[in-house]
């Protein structure tokens, strides 16, 4: 299967490129086309695509146009719950990573994951990912310009050229590039400029000698043929976290990042994109504090032998990769292809009972793993004379792993050696029938068939042999759908009911050290069905949003990695209810003023674990920015954000975050101009510090440790643009 696959679907995608060629041949208009691609996301929308007063708009007053059904539309148009905002929106609030997507989203919980700063803890709607081990798929597809990323290690990074942010929440499983069984997050970085030169730098420097800088230029190489873009990100500082017994500093950053992009625009209807990526993240993550008989009732400090300075303690990530995307334009169909290969490389060690004892300790967590994607989709408006939105498309996976897992319990540790391979292979469609001005009803489906080959050779603390396990072509096939009922009531308020379905494929335990957790500890094929009903209202002449949505979700076959009490992973699948309510605002009263608001109300019960509570998770977000102008010609910027979110316990080892508020603000003054831009503020200014995990294993006679939050951080930063 893997080689008919593989040249199956890279011979689709290369004719698809054979196409973007072909019609370039032919083509007119070079600098026409240029010009459209200059101008706002709003004239990219599908050939067809409805359009309505009904609107959003970000602190400019720019619509807000994501493509979260493949097809541009303003984000109040959109019969899904989706938060959305734009790169201006980000820049102005300080929104600068991936985690401070909590901050805007209801139902969304982002850590940072506690091995690696760069590796987030991930969930939405109460599902999740917080073991990054390369056999837990995640149920929450991360795409960056729609190419699939398929483990979370790495993704937690500062956001370099963003166009838009978008986070969906809900089943996604018929028209993304692999089933995300509750919602995805999607990076739509700036389009390389093919008219003009432009430049955005930054710099700040704060708290522990934080030092941050970013830059990113765009240069059309030739004007309305060829355009690029360069981008580079850097952090660094002193850290936040200290070890009482030798001084040594963690909870810091030490990374950075490299993005390049080249657009070929090969005449009025056909386009490619070149894109590559580098990140080096070797920052010293948070390590593990007692909480039961800690000495200095500090969670910012800990005891710990091992040290990163002399190679006991390791933290290393390196993520690459690159994409081709073509498009052309054939009558009112659009065909695109996008080709990827990406790597992880990833090296950890590191303390986790926060004692010098050597309880409980993590000796080896290292990956190599790559991954290659081909989709191929078109899109329309038409179905023959049918007013039809419509999707089809086809995607290929093809991911190889290999993982060294060593963890320490007390005696010598063993050593596991895992190999995985993993294909998948999957075609899809999805319409949109309009059957009258306000009522349209939408249904699609995929089908979706993956194989895994799984080996495993485990070795003694002495370094004699264990067990050998090995698994050959593991299949799962299953067909998700999405049917959904949309009514247009009036230009400005959108009724929406939906049912979606997802899944995750059957596995196997990475974290195994011994034949029985492998053989004993495989998950069961996932199944997810979810129903939705909600509403999106526009009023006070487009400068007032309001939306809604209440859903409930059953989950047979979670796959939920647990730490059980004696510090092993189970890994036995449990049955899970989730239902709740989301509910976002934004308004613009006056000139230079938006407001924002959401509130997420969440209620899961996982059925037949043993010792696991019911959660009900009310969490909410407000913020805003305050534009004036000065006297001189230049404006002042007021910024703040608010975020509160109640304790959320672990299933079985006791409260894994616990309740806390974030407060966030900044001023920032823009020079008469625009050029340049002075901004001080701080992160966490009411300096709560709080656990973001956890364990008490044994009562604490193995280990019993809180991992802190980052403290109070305040910077300054100087920007310039043009």
């Amino acid at each position: 299967m893997t080689s008919f696959s593989a040249r199956g679907m890279l011979a689709t995608g290369v004719a698809v490129l054979a196409l973007v060629v072909s019609q370039s041949a032919s083509a007119r208009g070079a600098g026409q086309a240029a010009n459209a691609l200059e101008a706002s996301p709003a004239a990219a929308a599908q050939p067809g695509a409805q359009q309505s007063t009904s609107s959003a708009t970000d602190a400019a007053g720019a619509d807000i146009v994501v493509t979260a059904q493949r097809t541009s539309q303003n984000v109040q148009r959109v019969p899904l719950a989706v938060t959305a905002f734009s790169g201006a929106q980000l820049d102005k609030l300080q929104l600068r990573g991936t985690d401070d997507l909590k901050y805007v989203t209801p139902n969304l919980q982002i850590e940072r994951n506690l091995s690696n700063s760069s590796t987030p803890t991930l969930y939405i709607r109460g599902i999740g990912v917080s073991n990054s081990a390369f056999s837990f798929d995640s149920p929450i597809g991360i795409y960056v310009d729609d190419v699939y990323y398929p483990r979370v290690i790495g993704s937690l990074v500062d956001f370099i050229d963003v166009d838009h942010i978008e986070v969906l929440r809900g089943p996604q499983g018929t028209i993304y590039g692999r089933d995300a069984s509750i919602g995805a997050i999607r990076v739509i970085s700036k389009a390389p400029p093919l008219q003009r030169v432009d430049l955005k730098a930054d710099a700040s420097y704060g708290t522990a000698n934080e030092v941050d800088t970013r830059i990113s230029v765009g240069v059309p190489l030739v004007p309305g043929r060829i355009g690029v873009r360069l981008s580079a990100v850097t952090k660094n500082d002193d850290g936040f976290e200290t070890n009482t017994f030798n001084g040594e500093k963690v909870q810091k950053d030490d990374m950075y990042a490299l993005r390049g992009a080249v657009l070929v625009q090969l005449g009025d209807a056909a386009s490619l994109t070149f894109r590559g990526d580098y990140l080096h993240d070797s920052s010293l993550p948070t390590v593990g504090s007692r909480f039961l008989g800690d000495p200095d009732n500090d969670l910012r400090t800990f005891v710990s032998e091992l040290s990163y300075r002399d190679g006991s303690a390791v933290s290393l990530v390196e993520t690459w990769g690159g994409s081709m995307t073509g498009k052309v334009e054939l009558g009112d169909v659009t065909l695109s292809s996008i080709t990827a290969y990406r790597g992880i490389h990833q090296r950890e060690a590191f303390d986790t009972d926060g004692t010098t004892s050597s309880s409980f300790e993590v000796r080896r967590g290292d990956l190599d793993e790559r991954e290659f994607t081909q989709e191929v989709f078109a899109a329309g408006s038409k179905l023959g004379a049918l007013p039809v939105d419509w999707v089809a498309g086809a995607f290929y996976f093809h991911e190889p792993n290999r993982y060294v897992w060593s963890l320490q319990i007390f005696d010598p540790p063993s050593v596991q050696y895992f190999h995985q391979v993993e294909d998948s292979v999957a075609g899809y469609a999805q319409g949109t029938v309009h059957l009258n001005e306000r009522l349209s009803i939408t249904g699609g489906g995929r089908y979706t068939h993956e194989l895994k080959d799984f080996s495993a050779i485990g070795l003694t603390g002495t370094g004699d042999p264990d067990f050998t396990y090995d698994l050959e072509n593991s299949p799962t096939s299953k067909f998700t759908w999405r049917a959904a009922v949309n009514y247009q009531a009036d230009p400005h308020l959108l009724l929406y009911a939906s049912a979606a379905t997802g899944f995750r494929s059957a596995a196997l335990n990475g974290n195994a050290q011994s034949l029985a957790d492998v053989t004993g500890g495989a998950f069961g094929v996932e199944s997810t069905l979810m129903y939705e009903a909600g509403l999106k209202s526009t009023f006070l002449g487009g400068r007032a949003t309001f939306n809604a949505a209440a859903f409930y979700g059953k989950y047979t076959n979670l796959q939920q990695a647990l730490t059980r009490p004696d510090g092993s992973v189970s890994t036995s699948s449990n049955d899970e209810d989730v239902y709740g309510a989301e509910f976002e605002a934004q308004l613009r009263p006056v000139r230079g003023l938006q407001l924002f608001g959401s509130l997420g109300v969440l209620h899961t019960h996982l059925i037949n674990a043993i010792g696991a509570p019911s959660e009900d998770s009310p969490n909410y977000n407000v913020g805003g920015s305050y534009t004036v102008g000065t006297s001189k010609g230049g404006s002042l910027v007021l910024a703040s954000t608010f975020h509160h979110e109640p304790e959320r316990p672990s299933l079985s080892l006791g409260n894994q975050v616990d309740a806390h508020n974030n407060l966030d603000a900044s001023v920032t003054y823009n020079l008469p101009g625009n050029h340049w831009s002075l901004t001080a503020g701080g992160y966490n200014l009411t300096n709560e510090i709080y656990s973001i995990g956890g364990f008490d294993i044994a009562n604490g006679f193995i280990t019993a440790v809180k991992f802190p939050s980052l403290p109070r951080r305040l910077y300054v930063r100087a920007a310039y643009q043009f």
